[in-house]
């Protein structure tokens, strides 16, 4: 997934985390991303209750 936008608005909301809106998948929904490592994030959101987290890995 290369040069697409996925958060949107972000802002920062701990260290090497962003707040925002969150688009994937075809859903928008509020939400996260984390860089986990200098290679790795990860992409969490929730609508209603129903939550999700997907891995990025940079190869």
């Amino acid at each position: 997934m290369l040069n697409k936008l996925v958060v949107n608005g972000a802002r920062p909301a701990g260290e090497n985390q962003w707040r925002g809106t969150v688009k994937y998948d075809g859903q928008t929904v509020d939400g996260s991303v984390t860089l986990v490592d200098e290679d790795s994030m990860q992409l969490s959101g929730c609508m209603l209750i129903a939550c999700k987290n997907v891995d990025f890995v940079r190869r």
